[in-house]
């Protein structure tokens, strides 16, 4: 590649850690002191609560260690090894040493191109065949000192490659914030319009009380099978995960299972409930199937339930269970302590408040279809700009493709 070079960090800048914090020196105020787990959060750019050191201790041993500076780059050296975080103008923090190699950027590679280069592919590579074998892996001064990066000897060239990757990372973050937004106002519509405080349009009517066990019946899922029926075959199933994170179901999510024997298949309008997670908000997650399919079935983990009573939507259904109202239901009554299960019978007679005119419910679950519909469109386009992010970063910061820095 004209005009690029390869070299170790070791040779292009200094590598070290600081002077050590032990946790009695931990203070409730004061200067923010991060662990690898904060890098972490940092770097996915999530909120954190960190710890403190006292604004005198931070002086004096960054009177021995140094401080931080704009573009230079901590990368976790335990836990989620070799995750980056570029500092920028206005931090300031100390850190753990040890968990935390510190990259002292002297301005031959430019900030965000060093970045992104420890989060590519060919910088990660090496951290991860260099970190050691055995059940917790490290990345070591020493590793860091040694890793290779590739980079265009023109710094201009450099921040070119990395003002279009930031550019790129820019619209995620839009799109993300915005899904987020979303995501906020349907779950706010959600609980308004279960909980009845907030009604449509035309509908005044008070909210009757029932239960399930009144309104139809339970089956279970797939019995008698092991390993060897699962991966192939001309039946499908309902996975866990797809009823865990579906309100109806996803229907290029079912998998291949084959058997001889007699079992419960599912149709259209049931829904279905797991009955154990290690949380109680988390058990009797809904989900259904709103059209026919041809030899479905349910997995093992989880129950079905058939509604008898017509005059019950079962999407409204689905989407109630998943609603703060349902949560606390399931948060009642789980029953547990390291895992927390369904007691299916308390849970079939918990009485629950639901609109008395099917048209209401109807009309609840078409709006909050929508509305999935409208973050499932930009999670298409957060994952189609995430495809591009990467084979942006595969071919800028290899040289494949060149750009214009003049």
């Amino acid at each position: 590649m004209e005009n690029w070079q390869t070299e170790l960090i070791g040779n292009l800048m200094e590598v070290t850690s600081v002077k050590r914090v032990h946790e009695s020196d931990w203070t409730k105020n004061g200067v923010p002191f991060y662990r690898a787990r904060e890098i972490v959060a940092l770097h996915n750019k999530e909120k954190i609560t960190p710890l403190h050191i006292s604004e005198k201790l931070y002086q004096e041993y960054t009177k021995i260690s140094g401080r931080i500076k704009e573009n230079d780059l901590l990368v976790t050296g335990v836990g989620t090894i070799g995750v980056p975080y570029l500092v920028k103008n206005n931090d300031r923090f100390y850190f753990k040493d040890g968990n935390i190699i510190w990259l002292k950027n002297n301005n031959k590679i430019h900030g965000k191109f060093l970045f992104y280069m420890f989060d590519s592919k060919y910088v990660q590579n090496q951290i991860f065949s260099t970190s050691g074998k055995g059940t917790v892996g490290t990345y070591t001064i020493g590793s860091a000192k040694n890793t290779s990066i590739m980079f265009p000897v023109n710094i201009k060239e450099q921040k070119v490659i990395a003002d279009v990757i930031s550019n790129i990372d820019n619209l995620i973050d839009a799109i993300q914030n915005l899904i987020e937004k979303k995501e906020k106002i349907k779950n706010e519509v959600t609980n308004e319009l279960m909980s009845g405080k907030t009604r449509l349009h035309g509908y005044k009517e008070e909210f009757i009380t029932t239960n399930l066990y009144k309104n139809g019946f339970t089956f279970n899922g797939l019995s008698g099978l092991n390993s060897s029926n699962f991966g192939s075959g001309d039946k499908k199933y309902i996975t866990f995960l797809n009823i865990l994170r579906n309100p109806i179901l996803k229907y290029d999510k079912f998998e291949k299972v084959k058997f001889d024997n007699v079992q419960n298949n599912v149709k259209k309008g049931d829904l279905f409930f797991n009955t154990s997670s290690e949380i109680p908000e988390e058990v009797a997650m809904c989900s259904t199937l709103d059209k026919d399919v041809d030899n479905l079935y349910l997995n093992s983990f989880c129950f079905g339930y058939r509604l008898t009573n017509k005059n019950i939507n079962n999407i409204f259904l689905s989407y109630y269970f998943r609603s703060a109202v349902g949560r606390n239901i399931t948060k009642n009554i789980a029953q547990g302590s390291t895992r927390f299960n369904l007691p299916k019978k308390q849970f079939l007679n918990y009485e629950i408040s639901i609109p008395n005119s099917y048209k209401e419910q109807e009309e609840i679950a078409n709006l909050l279809i929508n509305m999935d519909n409208e973050i499932n469109i930009l999670k298409e386009k957060l994952e189609k700009y995430n495809q591009i992010k990467k084979g942006a970063m595969e071919d800028l910061l290899t040289g494949k493709v060149k750009l214009n820095y003049e």
